[in-house]
């Protein structure tokens, strides 16, 4: 009797575990893309001192290498959506990874600088479909159900990404050396790409042909529908990046001021960057309870506080200080996507978000220079107090969106 309750109570269990995976495919699969596809834009910093050495390069080359990995992979994203709703979300992400893939196994065979740095530039192309057309995907998949946080789980997953790629990768250097390795990772990425477009390519949508449907205002253009609050959106993001990717270029500068050796305060940063994955996840939770205008402005206040925090603080207390900056710096774009999704047709959403991380990521990459400038003209200090009130300029913005969305 007591056997066949507990056959029947494990039973129940494995029906459940099963409908749960299904319910939940779509997510699982995304998420795990986006851990694979930001794990390999990483894994670029601990191989570039090895490709240094070997082709005997120059700082300023070396930066060209990273960035042009890093712009190739930023400056197609509305290009690659728009082609995600013609062929399938689930079938352009499959294909971008490949490419980034097939591109990782072709650079081992570079046998000068300039030939590197293209071959760096054609697999970073495929990197710009995996943002905007993911969080499309999920956020649709999630309408009006957890939203944010399936997008907070699945931003959680890229930066989960940046740590547990890198440090398996790490282990093959010393016995395949950088070629070899890059050619591995590749490899195996080819194969999820194959694997994940398998699994779920029965959920690609494909947008209808305008002579199939009845035409309607959102068929044509952008398919935005709440523009005043997309552009407050824009605002928020644009300060919301900037200061985020100034903060990490000069933090460490300041760790350094304090007396920390060079290392040290290199290693300071896997403590902000553990908070931000942990931000990331949690904050998307919290925004669907308390609203994403609440989380927005509470992230922002907290940023800004633990920004001006790190000033006066000693040693002791400067390691939860970086977790929470870290916790509350990156919690807000879980937040942020959130907000995107409803300001678009969900037919459309794909170049919407595509429009978002276009502008949103290049801010951050203008972010150091013009902080750099402050930094230039008064002191390294002043960066901190600038990247603070920034910070705090997003509540008010927070207000003007919560009042464009209720009209």
């Amino acid at each position: 009797m007591q056997s066949s309750a507990i056959q029947s109570t494990i039973g129940r269990l494995a029906t459940r575990g099963k409908q749960v995976r299904q319910s939940h495919s779509a997510l699982i699969g995304n998420a795990l893309m986006h851990l694979v596809n930001d794990g390999c834009f990483v894994v670029v910093y601990p191989i570039l001192p090895f490709i240094a050495r070997e082709y005997d390069l120059t700082y300023t080359q070396i930066g060209m290498l990273k960035t042009a990995l890093t712009a190739s992979s930023t400056a197609l994203q509305i290009p690659m959506a728009l082609l995600a709703e013609r062929f399938g979300e689930i079938t352009m992400l499959a294909l971008g990874m490949a490419w980034v893939a097939a591109g990782f196994m072709v650079i081992g065979l570079a046998v000068s600088f300039l030939h590197l740095l293209l071959l760096m530039l054609g697999a970073g192309t495929g990197g710009s479909v995996q943002h905007p057309v993911a969080s499309s995907f999920v956020s649709r998949e999630y309408e009006g159900r957890n939203r944010a946080s399936a997008l907070g789980i699945l931003n959680f997953a890229g930066d989960l990404g940046k740590f547990a790629v890198p440090a398996v990768f790490a282990l093959t250097l010393p016995a395949f050396g950088w070629r070899v390795s890059l050619f591995g990772l590749g490899a195996v990425s080819l194969l999820f790409a194959g694997g994940f477009w398998a699994t779920l390519r029965h959920k690609d949508q494909r947008q209808v042909k305008p002579a199939q449907t009845a035409a309607t205002p959102t068929d044509r253009g952008w398919g935005i529908l709440r523009p005043k609050t997309f552009s407050m959106l824009l605002s928020m993001g644009v300060l919301d990046s900037s200061v985020r990717s100034a903060l990490l270029t000069f933090i460490p500068f300041l760790l350094i001021a304090k007396g920390m050796s060079d290392t040290s305060a290199g290693l300071m940063l896997t403590i902000i960057f553990a908070g931000g994955a942990a931000g990331k996840l949690g904050c998307g939770m919290l925004a669907d309870r308390l609203g994403n205008a609440t989380m927005i402005v509470l992230t922002e206040i907290l940023t800004g506080t633990f920004i001006l925090l790190l000033l006066p603080v000693g040693p002791v207390v400067l390691l939860p200080v970086l977790f929470l900056l870290g916790f509350f710096l990156n919690g807000t774009s879980s937040v942020l996507l959130d907000g995107v999704a409803d300001s678009f047709d969900s037919a459309k959403r794909s170049r919407g978000y595509g429009l978002y991380f276009t502008i949103y990521l290049g801010a951050g990459a203008l972010g150091p220079i013009a902080y750099g400038f402050v930094g230039d003209t008064w002191q390294l200090t002043s960066v901190f107090f600038a990247m603070a009130l920034a910070s705090l300029a997003i509540v008010p913005l927070t207000g003007l969106y919560h009042l464009s969305r209720i009209r």
